[in-house]
């Protein structure tokens, strides 16, 4: 009997060893999988924002269908690829010849230093499950262990975060994305697949650990939406609303109109403007808060057809409220621009020319900036 136990693990290592080398995960199925999260992460934040009462049951109810729909289009993505890197015949050829001989070199090994006279020990055989009788659950807590004893194999922790996450274990699949992160720290992937765990793990919430694992995401590129997105959501979680509706706003500017999350940023936006008593914003023609629109040029001038008094007060007022707001956003470039103009037509020259000072303190090639400055030195 112990004859035929050891026979069936040396063919289920070297099924273990062999299988890969038949089949592989294609780019296709790590993007699906890496949409699988995201959209489970979506289902969790709705869930969150419904019991919260910052959304309302039927567009909860209708952001819901719309993220399972995709949820279930990237889930067909999954399924493995063929192998390309070698034909059919020569991949066989390997498998059988790795299956063999780790076959064979068990049973030599085993005749030569095990102890076949040994007792069974059923006791042992009967509290371990076999892995083909074990729940995924299980299967994912097993192969934590694991992988603890083999902190340094990159792939095993990559399998284990994927496997994890299949089975809401998020605290196993954080475990893996970390020790991925800490291996390969300049992978953008390793980065938001941790933060995403984090944020699942938390039933939602972008908590300061899943905040820093977007960050290293966007130190890595600053132009990267999903860590765009969630420190957006971030913010907005800690009720900082302005923040939060610039973040998605320029995400929302430089989206393309076909991109998986428009209609979640849309959502956001339209959440963090009614926080702030704002309109709702049109995402797809002005993306910017209605509360960044200043004074321009044409504005100020088209003032000439009220009384002095009501003009002055009309124009004084907008200008300084541009003013204020510049105070809290000193890097808002068309702020600057239009506060400048306004202070040229106003009369305020020396404060038109620090405005456009700061203007091109932030893009010091910009061409409005330059020409107006060599306008008021000029006059």
């Amino acid at each position: 009997m112990l004859y035929v136990l050891f026979a069936l693990l040396a063919v289920a290592a070297a099924a273990i060893l062999a299988v890969p080398m038949l089949l592989r995960r294609g780019a296709a199925a790590d993007r699906a999988d890496h949409d699988v999260a995201i959209y489970r992460a979506q289902l969790l934040e709705l869930a969150a924002e419904r019991d919260a009462g910052t959304i309302g049951p039927a567009e909860a109810e209708a952001a819901r269908i719309e993220v399972e729909r995709r949820l279930l289009r990237a889930a067909d993505r999954t399924a493995p690829a063929p192998r390309a890197e070698l034909s059919p015949g020569n991949r066989k050829a390997v498998a059988a010849a790795v299956a063999v001989t780790v076959a064979v070199l068990a049973g030599l090994i085993y005749h030569a230093k095990g102890n076949p006279g040994l007792p069974d020990r059923p006791a042992v055989r009967a509290a371990e499950v076999p892995a083909e009788e074990a729940s995924a659950d299980e299967l994912a807590v097993r192969m934590a262990a694991a992988m603890r004893a083999r902190p340094n194999e990159l792939r095993g922790w990559l399998m284990q975060g994927q496997l994890a996450g299949s089975v809401a274990r998020y605290d196993l699949a954080v475990e893996a994305y970390e020790n991925a992160a800490r291996l390969e720290p300049g992978n953008l992937g390793h980065w938001q697949s941790l933060g995403l765990a984090r944020v699942a793990r938390d039933a939602g919430m972008v908590n300061p650990d899943a905040r820093d694992a977007f960050g290293k995401a966007l130190v890595l590129d600053p132009k990267d939406p999903m860590a765009r997105y969630y420190l957006g959501l971030a913010d907005f979680q800690d009720h900082n609303d302005r923040a939060a509706f610039d973040r998605w706003a320029a995400l929302a500017a430089e989206a393309a109109p076909d991109a998986e999350y428009t209609e979640l940023l849309k959502r956001g936006l339209k959440r963090a403007a009614r926080r702030m008593g704002l309109p709702a914003p049109d995402v797809a023609a002005t993306p910017a808060p209605p509360a960044t629109t200043g004074p321009s040029a044409a504005q100020v001038e088209a003032a000439g057809d009220m009384s002095e008094g009501d003009r002055s007060a009309m124009i004084e007022g907008m200008v300084q409220r541009l003013a204020d707001r510049l105070k809290d956003n000193p890097d808002d470039l068309d702020g600057w621009l239009r506060l400048g103009k306004a202070y040229a037509v106003l009369g305020r020259k020396e404060d038109a020319v620090r405005a456009f000072g700061q203007a091109l303190r932030i893009d010091p090639s910009n061409p409005v900036a330059k020409e107006a400055l060599a306008a008021l030195k000029d006059g």
